[in-house]
């Protein structure tokens, strides 16, 4: 027997359609993939931005802990405390004076009381150098 030539044209409509869906099913799946590859990447790029972020971060925080460390070495020294308390006026070593400075409210009275007594001395003044006394 012999086979019968089909025509190119002859195509059964069936099997084209089965064909296009499957075609377009494996479109949308590939761009699927391909949407959720771009938004992994634009993820991974922003981590990696916040990675760079925090490790700067973590290098002041270092820095700053180191700083601390040594001022705290430094506060725990019985030096330290002894010139904080020689400052306030509470220690004092043996033949050492303590001096006492007066804050500035001390020192505001003070002047307006000087400031009463020198115009009150300046007017006498004036008033010896016109009379002739």
């Amino acid at each position: 027997m012999i086979p019968k030539k089909r025509k190119i044209g002859n195509h059964d409509w069936d099997s084209i359609v089965s064909i296009a869906l499957i075609v377009c099913v494996n479109v949308s799946i590939i761009l699927f993939l391909i949407v959720g590859n771009v938004r992994l990447f634009l993820k991974k790029q922003d981590m990696k931005a916040q990675l760079v972020d925090l490790n700067t971060e973590v290098v002041k925080l270092a820095e700053k802990n180191a700083e601390l460390n040594k001022m705290f070495y430094e506060t725990s020294q019985q030096e330290y405390a002894e010139n904080i308390m020689r400052e306030e006026g509470m220690y004092k070593k043996a033949g050492e004076e303590v001096v006492v400075i007066l804050g500035n409210e001390h020192q505001e009275e003070e002047i307006a009381v000087n400031a009463k007594a020198s115009f009150l001395d300046t007017l006498k003044d004036f008033f010896n150098s016109m009379f002739g006394r």
